[in-house]
Protein backbone atom coordinates (compact mmCIF):
# COMPACT_ATOMS: atom_id res chain seq x y z
CA UNK A 1 0.00 0.00 0.00
CA UNK A 2 1.60 3.26 -1.17
CA UNK A 3 0.68 6.57 0.41
CA UNK A 4 0.34 9.63 -1.78
CA UNK A 5 2.98 12.24 -0.91
CA UNK A 6 1.81 15.44 0.73
CA UNK A 7 2.62 18.47 -1.45
CA UNK A 8 2.72 22.03 -0.15
CA UNK A 9 3.56 25.23 -1.98
CA UNK A 10 4.59 28.75 -1.09
CA UNK A 11 1.81 29.97 -3.41
CA UNK A 12 -1.64 28.56 -4.16
CA UNK A 13 -2.68 27.78 -7.75
CA UNK A 14 -4.08 30.87 -9.51
CA UNK A 15 -2.20 33.16 -7.11
CA UNK A 16 -1.76 36.73 -8.30
CA UNK A 17 1.78 38.08 -8.48
CA UNK A 18 3.02 41.66 -8.49
CA UNK A 19 5.31 42.89 -11.25
CA UNK A 20 8.82 41.58 -10.62
CA UNK A 21 10.29 38.18 -9.76
CA UNK A 22 8.80 35.84 -7.14
CA UNK A 23 10.31 32.55 -6.04
CA UNK A 24 7.84 29.65 -5.85
CA UNK A 25 8.68 26.42 -4.02
CA UNK A 26 6.81 23.10 -3.95
CA UNK A 27 7.77 20.57 -1.29
CA UNK A 28 6.64 16.93 -1.39
CA UNK A 29 6.87 14.65 1.64
CA UNK A 30 6.23 10.92 1.47
CA UNK A 31 4.99 8.60 4.23
CA UNK A 32 8.55 7.81 5.34
CA UNK A 33 9.35 11.50 5.81
CA UNK A 34 11.50 11.87 2.70
CA UNK A 35 11.19 15.27 1.09
CA UNK A 36 11.86 16.72 -2.34
CA UNK A 37 11.71 20.37 -3.35
CA UNK A 38 11.15 22.14 -6.64
CA UNK A 39 11.89 25.86 -6.76
CA UNK A 40 11.40 28.19 -9.73
CA UNK A 41 10.98 31.88 -10.40
CA UNK A 42 7.91 33.57 -11.85
CA UNK A 43 8.82 36.88 -13.49
CA UNK A 44 6.18 39.37 -14.57
CA UNK A 45 7.15 42.39 -16.61
CA UNK A 46 5.09 45.48 -17.17
CA UNK A 47 3.82 45.47 -20.73
CA UNK A 48 2.89 48.87 -22.02
CA UNK A 49 -0.06 49.00 -24.37
CA UNK A 50 1.04 49.52 -27.94
CA UNK A 51 -0.42 52.14 -30.21
CA UNK A 52 -1.72 50.43 -33.31
CA UNK A 53 -0.97 52.24 -36.55
CA UNK A 54 -3.77 53.74 -38.60
CA UNK A 55 -5.04 51.33 -41.23
CA UNK A 56 -6.16 52.80 -44.54
CA UNK A 57 -8.47 50.61 -46.68
CA UNK A 58 -8.83 48.09 -43.88
CA UNK A 59 -9.25 47.66 -40.14
CA UNK A 60 -8.05 45.73 -37.11
CA UNK A 61 -10.36 42.90 -36.07
CA UNK A 62 -9.68 41.73 -32.51
CA UNK A 63 -11.18 38.74 -30.72
CA UNK A 64 -12.69 38.85 -27.24
CA UNK A 65 -10.34 36.28 -25.70
CA UNK A 66 -8.06 36.96 -22.75
CA UNK A 67 -5.12 36.93 -25.16
CA UNK A 68 -6.61 39.65 -27.38
CA UNK A 69 -5.41 38.48 -30.79
CA UNK A 70 -5.86 41.06 -33.56
CA UNK A 71 -5.70 40.62 -37.31
CA UNK A 72 -5.73 43.11 -40.16
CA UNK A 73 -8.80 42.81 -42.36
CA UNK A 74 -8.67 44.43 -45.82
CA UNK A 75 -11.66 46.19 -47.30
CA UNK A 76 -13.05 44.83 -50.56
CA UNK A 77 -10.71 45.11 -53.57
CA UNK A 78 -7.62 45.70 -51.39
CA UNK A 79 -4.74 43.41 -50.48
CA UNK A 80 -2.17 43.45 -47.67
CA UNK A 81 1.47 43.72 -48.68
CA UNK A 82 4.43 43.94 -46.25
CA UNK A 83 5.18 47.37 -47.73
CA UNK A 84 1.62 48.64 -47.31
CA UNK A 85 -1.98 48.11 -48.35
CA UNK A 86 -2.76 48.60 -52.04
CA UNK A 87 -5.80 48.54 -54.27
CA UNK A 88 -6.02 45.53 -56.55
CA UNK A 89 -5.10 46.33 -60.18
Amino acid sequence: HVKVPKVVSTHEPKSEFAIGTVEVTYTATDGAGNTAKCTFNVTLIYEQPCKLPEIVNGRFRCDDSDIGICNIECYENHILNPLGMFQRP
